[in-house]
């Protein structure tokens, strides 16, 4: 007795699992894409913002910058907060983000869901000739 269709059936059990995995580590990379990019937009803003010699300027230089990086380039729904504290030569961006997915995730199985993301930077203003000195002496400005 021959058997026919066994191959079918079990490819037929097989396919879900393997779509599901396949359509989860999409899922997967584009959310580490997201990340990748709120973590720079983080340090790319205090960058920017220990750059400028003036409170003003810094502050307007950090909030260009993730103006410049975050808005078009994410691929999810993320719902951001930013704090950026100015105190001395001390510049600290805080950037939290949240990604929200509805119930309509895993069919139903999950209600509904959060992935949260927090990256805080800091950087220190510094005199650029002093710095070069001090680069050149071997010696550390800040730790």
């Amino acid at each position: 007795m021959k058997k026919r269709g066994v191959l079918t059936i079990e490819l037929s059990m097989l396919m879900p699992l393997i779509l599901g995995s396949i359509i989860l580590i999409i899922f997967l990379a584009f959310y580490l894409h997201d990340r990748c990019l709120i973590s720079k937009a983080c340090y790319t803003a205090s960058l920017r913002g220990s750059l400028q010699k003036r409170d003003e300027d810094a502050y307007d230089g950090a909030l260009k910058a993730l103006d410049e990086v975050m808005p078009a380039k994410l691929s999810g729904k993320w719902d951001e907060e930013t704090a950026i504290n100015i105190k001395d030569d001390r510049i600290t961006v805080i950037l939290k983000g949240s990604l929200s997915f509805d119930k309509g995730l895993l069919f139903g199985l999950a209600d509904r869901g959060s992935a949260d993301h927090t990256v805080t930077s800091v950087t220190y203003r510094t005199d650029e000739a002093a710095f070069m000195r001090s680069y050149r002496a071997g010696l550390h400005i800040r730790p």
